[in-house]
């Protein structure tokens, strides 16, 4: 979370958010304050008082993977409790954020497939002789065979969001 410029975090399992994360479920609480799963840290964090939450967790792979986030709305204006629009409304942009997210790790795995599927090792030894040998001059080096490309044909990335 991040707040007057500083970044926040707490317990994946912590708080409403953290039973979001656990049960995978939409969390909902019309009295905070009184609920088991309330965490007065972060009203003290961010000078707020609690007064209704509404948690919707994040997916990977367009929704239907592991979570890897929650979107979560305190306080309704007017103080009024979140209704079901409002569940509809925060279901819409947490599938929005899934599918932005999946088209942009899509993109990275895709440019990192790409530059280690058009890398060539070059050797530091003759094809020939399987000497050390240098040129100083590439070009030189390639017409007398005195290295060898190997092709790159798998690579990977990890990714770890928490």
């Amino acid at each position: 979370m991040l707040h007057d410029k500083k970044w926040y975090r707490h317990g994946a399992h912590v708080g409403f958010a953290g039973d979001c994360v656990t049960s995978g479920d939409i969390v909902h609480s019309s009295n905070p304050q009184q609920d088991v799963r309330f965490n007065k840290n972060v009203d003290d964090a961010f000078d707020v008082e609690t007064k209704n939450i509404l948690c919707y967790p994040v997916r990977a792979n367009r929704g239907g993977g592991a979570i890897i986030g929650v979107l979560s709305m305190i306080n309704k204006l007017n103080d009024t409790d979140f209704e079901r629009s409002d569940h509809d409304i925060l279901g819409d942009c947490v599938r929005k954020i899934s599918d932005e997210l999946h088209i942009r790790f899509r993109e990275l795995l895709d440019a990192a497939e790409l530059l280690a599927g058009n890398s060539v090792y070059i050797s530091d030894k003759s094809a020939k002789t399987g000497k050390a040998h240098h040129h100083s001059d590439p070009t030189k080096a390639s017409l007398a065979g005195q290295y060898q490309g190997i092709l790159l044909h798998s690579s990977f990335i990890h990714l770890s969001l928490s």
